[in-house]
């Protein structure tokens, strides 16, 4: 359902705007927030692609899926 995509990148904003802001300040919480960004990043990935025949969807699918990426060179 697409309202269920909606949700999902509602949730991930909130997460990911929590996270920058942890970033900016070298909170000491980074690699533990780190975690919980990345798993939110990867079900927002997982529910767009079930609607990336919208070009808003498939989008925030890729940058979700490099926002993964990018917080596992984080946290090695």
């Amino acid at each position: 359902m697409l309202a269920d995509c909606a949700s999902k990148v509602h949730e991930m904003q909130a997460v990911c705007s929590g996270f920058s802001y942890l970033l900016a300040a070298n909170s000491t919480y980074i690699k533990d927030y780190a975690k919980v960004c990345e798993q939110v990043c990867i079900d927002c990935e997982k529910e767009c692609r079930k609607h990336e025949h919208h070009v808003e969807c498939k989008q925030c699918a890729e940058a979700c899926a490099a926002t993964v990426d990018a917080i596992k060179l984080t946290l090695m």
